[in-house]
């Protein structure tokens, strides 16, 4: 197999346009189920994806590789980064981050457990709740009483009374539940300061725990269970109606409206049949009628990965690529959420179109393209999805074929102009600007001054996938002034190189 050419860059998609604006591209998406199916119930944390399987058993995805205990559960709920089960015989287990002591649970039987920030709560067979973890604001430090359910939030906890009252419990000042139950649920955001509950007549209400204010909410019930998280932009819920579908909806105080053009994903679950539902950070989980579960998530615009082509034949090619990682916002630098998917595309030109090579790809970092034409240049590319939307910028590469390859066409649109600095001591540059040419691998830039001065090769560009925007120093006369100087371009491949564009001359 003759030498290939790797070379790396990153484009960027922009309102349904992929790599040019003749080129309009819409990402396939398909489902993601976790792993095996067959889930009854799903929990969204911080890093986690969590359900409860048919049989008991759970099934667990973590950026962190973070494996579940093994045996039967009944319930299963994750935390910022711990998690907590109820198994079949009453007792708790939970597993994570320990660090104030949120993942040591007391003996005992319970009926339900909620993990939230850095604490975890549970309600045990006799009534009565009881916390562990981080106590700093008394949120582990719950009232004497009997309740049917507990919701550990953020710096506070929350639970339903046998009497269907809602009482929360921090040492901070928290705005009075809503009085106009009884309730049968209620879910306290581990991130912020929201907090919903499900009535006894099917309907949904949201407060703010530390400002006066009824949050918007939806009247098109009645609703079984809700959850609270967060999403880009806000704090949302999403709760699943007794007929099995979905509604999600921002949390907000001072816009009255359950419409909100910057949180689309609100629609992820508006189609289907749904028997779980479950917000986190940034991302949501809901189990099928099937068993699967359908996930979005905060799909990173700042991915950083390598792709390669590490074989190649007559008719296809060996791709590798390494997991995407990203900053997520505070320094950290983390692999890949486990509830997203590769999809591989492919083309023989920069511009497209391109063809959905495969997808749903998940831990797989290898794959095989078939059926390729052995004479012409492939380009690749990587993308990362959810079930919602893909990566807006991707891992695109280029490789010579290994059969005959003719020389790329000139490359169009070739430009240049002056760039005047104000600085008296700062010489002028120019900037040229080019067209993609397909086929190309590289590009040459060369520069000439005057009429009888010869060409010279200035640099070689290995970036050819996209549009570029080049500056460059001009030749210098005395004192830094701009001599008159000429520019063209070229693109290149193994087959040879094109003809050389118009010359570009700056004064």
């Amino acid at each position: 197999m003759g030498a290939a050419l790797l070379l790396l860059a990153f484009l960027a998609c922009d309102e349904g346009t992929w790599l040019s604006e003749q080129a309009p591209y819409e990402p396939e998406v398909t489902f993601m189920p976790l792993q095996f199916g067959d889930l009854t119930s799903v929990s969204v944390g911080t890093f986690d994806v969590c359900g409860v399987r048919a049989d008991g058993s759970l099934s667990c995805r973590s950026e962190f590789g973070v494996e579940p205990p093994e045996g039967a559960f009944r319930s299963v709920s994750v935390g910022w980064d711990h998690r907590c089960g109820v198994r079949e015989d009453g007792s708790v287990d939970c597993w994570g981050d320990d660090e104030f002591g949120q993942a040591t649970p007391p003996e005992g039987r319970f009926v339900s457990v909620s993990a939230g920030q850095d604490h975890s709560c549970g309600v045990r067979e006799d009534g009565f709740v009881a916390c562990w973890g981080s106590d700093e604001f008394g949120q582990a430090s719950p009232p004497e009483g009997r309740f049917v359910s507990v919701s550990a939030g953020e710096e506070y906890s929350c639970g339903v009374r046998e009497d269907g009252s809602v009482l929360c419990w921090s040492d901070r000042e928290l705005e009075a539940a809503p009085s106009d139950g009884p309730f049968e649920s209620v879910s306290a955001s581990q991130y912020t300061r929201h907090i919903c509950g499900v009535r006894d007549d099917g309907s949904v209400v949201c407060w703010d725990a530390f400002v006066e204010g009824a949050l918007a909410a939806p009247h098109d019930g009645p609703f079984s269970a809700v959850t609270v998280g967060s999403s880009t932009h806000d704090d949302v819920a999403c709760g699943l109606r007794e007929n099995r579908t979905i509604a999600c909806w921002p949390l907000r105080h001072f816009e009255n409206t359950l419409e909100d053009p910057d949180n689309s994903w609100l629609d992820t679950f508006s189609q289907g049949k749904f028997i779980s539902v479950s917000i986190g950070f940034k991302k949501g989980c809901a189990v099928r009628e099937d068993g699967y579960a359908t996930c979005w998530g905060d799909v990173p615009d700042n991915l950083a990965t390598t792709l390669s082509v590490t074989d190649r034949t007559s008719n296809s090619l060996t791709v590798e690529w390494a997991q995407p990682v990203w900053e997520d916002g505070r320094g950290w630098e983390r692999g890949t959420p486990p509830w997203y998917y590769y999809q591989l595309h492919a083309s023989q030109s920069p511009e497209g179109p391109y063809r959905l090579v495969v997808s749903g790809l998940d831990e797989e970092v290898t794959h095989v393209v078939d059926g390729l034409e052995p004479s012409a240049v492939q380009y690749l590319a990587l993308l990362v999805c959810d079930d919602f939307e893909c990566s807006r910028e991707m891992a695109v590469v280029t490789t010579e074929a290994d059969g005959p390859v003719s020389a790329p066409p000139t490359p169009p649109k070739f430009r240049g102009k002056k760039i005047v600095h104000s600085e008296i001591f700062s010489p002028d540059d120019a900037k040229l600007t080019w067209e993609p040419a397909a086929g190309a691998t590289y590009y040459e830039l060369w520069r000439g001054s005057g009429s009888d001065l010869p060409f010279e090769l200035v640099t070689q560009i290995n970036t050819p996938l996209e549009a570029q925007s080049f500056e460059v120093a001009p030749n210098r006369g005395s004192f830094g002034s701009y001599d008159l100087t000429s520019w063209k371009v070229r693109a290149c491949n193994k087959a040879g190189c094109s003809p050389f564009t118009n010359v570009v001359t700056i004064e």
